[in-house]
């Protein structure tokens, strides 16, 4: 079986990589969804 991507994939994989380097100073700032408290602590 071959598991290579195809060139189609290589290129929308480098489009996504280059969207997210282009937008990442758009990301959210702050600790994120991991350190967010549990709904148990927070009522």
């Amino acid at each position: 079986m071959d598991l290579t991507y195809s060139p189609e994939h290589q290129a929308f994989r480098q489009e996504v990589l280059d969207f997210l380097d282009a937008h990442r100073d758009a990301a959210p700032k702050g600790r994120g969804a991991a350190q967010r408290p549990s709904p148990e602590v927070v009522a």
